[in-house]
């Protein structure tokens, strides 16, 4: 996005990058791995034979994970794009004697799917990235996902739908990462 006035991508060139990067994530999930870690700065782009490419890079945080089975633990990740269960985990010490978090799967990323989404195709972040750790946590965890900036109205309808079943709050009624890769929105952008 550097060099862009906007910081955002055309929706054209936001579904061809987007279509990658949940293909990506859907291979991983399919393979029984959670990245827990994506975010645009962890997207390759580069242009050969033609055409655009994107690729998910740096998996430092990934984890084995067979989906719909929550397994995972612990406050990973990057928290701007961290999903509402991975958050929970704050602050949560693995010795401490109180409740434990509950454990997530691989819908963690397909949340983090749904911000980088937004960041795309928008330009910003949901919410204030310079809050305090804190702040940011609880918005993340507030369901109160808005699409309202004059931004949003040059967006189209079927891209803001897969903005919004990327981050349902519940990770069970969230968008999986292969009903975003095969999302008609990757196919019929402007």
């Amino acid at each position: 996005l550097e060099g862009r006035p906007t910081g955002r991508l055309a929706e054209s060139e936001a579904a061809l990058i987007f279509g990658h990067i949940a293909a990506a994530a859907s291979h991983l999930h399919s393979h029984h791995w959670a990245h827990r870690d994506i975010k645009p700065e962890h997207v390759s782009v580069c242009t050969a034979n033609g055409g655009m490419h994107a690729r998910l890079v740096d998996f430092g945080d990934a984890a084995q994970c067979e989906p719909g089975v929550p397994s995972l633990r612990g406050f990973r990740g990057t928290p701007l794009y961290m999903a509402p269960e991975v958050a929970a985990w704050h602050g949560f010490q693995e010795d401490s004697l109180g409740a434990v978090p509950p454990s997530y799967d691989v819908a963690c990323d397909c949340w983090s799917l749904g911000v980088t989404l937004y960041v795309i195709l928008c330009g910003e972040a949901p919410w204030d990235q310079d809050a305090e750790l804190a702040q940011l946590i609880a918005a993340i965890q507030r369901d109160d996902i808005q699409l309202t900036s004059p931004v949003w109205s040059a967006i189209s309808t079927r891209a803001k739908a897969l903005v919004r079943g990327l981050l349902a709050p519940q990770p069970q009624r969230r968008l999986g990462a292969m009903q975003a890769a095969d999302d008609p929105w990757l196919q019929s952008s402007p």
